[in-house]
């Protein structure tokens, strides 16, 4: 008799575990779909320069790992030669703008200031920076979008950057000149995680 009581009893935590998967599961979903929901923004939203450089990296580290460095603008004269310092303001813990302290080109001479506004900021997906008014440079519409992709254990790193220039000679002497930055990133940030290049686009 006892045991028979017992069936109903067992039925009904079988029924309940069963529904808590559920719950879980629906929960699980959720969180996932939020994530996907989540996505990068797109620079047409901010400038209407067309994208003149791409750096595309895979690091053998998990995204975590590798925002940990590059989610930080202050962090980019780490693995980038030509930048002396940088200097950043934050808000609720998110970096609001960034000025770079350009090591000078040559003996003596005074090296190069620049800031730019953070338009987005996501922790392990990465941050997008823009300056629409002429730069130090002379150049306009300037937005750079660095963006941390998980595939498997490791990090696709993409590192657009968009802009213009009046002086055509101008433009396409910076469009080369930043293959060779992207060069040197790419070589430190791999000594850094290790992994490879998988791409330095020139327009």
């Amino acid at each position: 008799m006892k045991q028979l009581l017992m069936i109903p009893v067992i039925l009904l935590m079988i029924s309940c575990n069963g529904q808590n998967k559920v719950k879980m599961s629906e929960k699980q979903t959720t969180k996932t779909e939020k994530k996907a929901i989540l996505t990068y923004p797109k620079a047409s939203s901010f400038v209407n320069s067309p994208l003149r450089n791409r750096m595309v990296l895979e690091l053998n580290q998990p995204t975590s790992e590798v925002y940990n460095l590059v989610g930080d603008p202050a962090n980019m004269p780490k693995f980038s030669a030509g930048l002396e310092k940088v200097e950043t303001e934050t808000k609720n813990e998110k970096c609001t703008s960034y000025t770079c302290y350009f090591k000078p080109i040559e003996e003596g001479e005074k090296g190069i200031i620049h800031t730019e506004k953070v338009v987005w900021q996501e922790t392990d997906l990465g941050w997008a920076s823009s300056k629409k008014e002429a730069t130090e440079f002379g150049f306009t519409e300037n937005f750079s979008l660095t963006t941390l992709e998980a595939k498997g254990d490791k990090t696709i790193l993409t590192w657009d950057m968009h802009f213009n220039h009046e002086n055509q000679e101008m433009l396409e002497m910076n469009k080369t000149t930043l293959v060779d930055v992207f060069d040197d990133m790419a070589e430190q940030l791999i000594a850094k995680f290790d992994g490879k290049i998988i791409e330095n686009y020139i327009e």
